[in-house]
């Protein structure tokens, strides 16, 4: 299926990559909060506490998870002094697949939010599709999406899925709509509006 373009080049970089935080609001994300110290710095590795706390902070700040490889250079930086370790030790054979996997998991539980998956899911579809009735354009519905997201203490998903999700909404409405547009119209005035349309 051809997913329509709901968003810019530039505006899905900037959903796809964690913000660019000023002094103040690095400081606030990245505070080692008691949640935070519950999860680790008793049996982790200086590398693992790294990028704990950077995917806690990102994940306050946005309500979803990014690659390590798109980690900005600054947070590391930042996060590595906040701990008091050398920037060194933090890279991706440090920091393995399956440990940032569960780190995400304890950061979704810690922090009382659900997986995008099951009947997070489908809420978050049901929603688009009501969205799409509104007659919001795309843009408008994918932002209002990400909203109800967040509202309802899901994991916000990428773009590439958000998209997806509501391409089906828009044509399935568009069907939905031809659809009573065939049933209210008789046969002379099908060909009326097909010849309208052929003009």
């Amino acid at each position: 299926m051809q997913i329509f373009n709901i968003l810019d080049a530039d505006e899905i970089n900037e959903f796809e990559n964690p913000p660019q935080f000023s002094y103040p609001q690095r400081k606030a994300f990245f505070e080692i909060t008691i949640d935070l110290k519950a999860f680790t710095f008793s049996k982790s590795t200086p590398a693992n506490d790294i990028g704990l706390v950077l995917q806690f902070g990102y994940f306050r700040a946005t309500g979803r998870f990014f690659k390590v490889t798109n980690f900005n250079e600054t947070d590391i930086v930042y996060v590595c002094r906040k701990l008091k370790l050398e920037r060194s030790v933090f890279n991706l054979k440090n920091y393995s697949s399956s440990t940032l996997s569960r780190h995400r998991q304890l950061i979704l539980a810690g922090l009382g939010i659900k997986r995008f998956k099951g009947k997070a899911q489908e809420l978050v579809i049901t929603e688009s599709k009501h969205l799409v009735t509104k007659q919001y354009n795309p843009e408008s519905v994918f932002k209002s999406l990400c909203d109800f997201i967040r509202s309802h203490s899901i994991e916000v998903p990428s773009y590439n899925t958000l998209a997806m999700i509501i391409t089906k909404s828009l044509k399935e409405f568009e069907l939905q709509l031809t659809q009573k547009i065939n049933l209210a119209l008789n046969s002379q005035q099908k060909i009326q509006l097909d010849e309208l349309l052929e003009l």
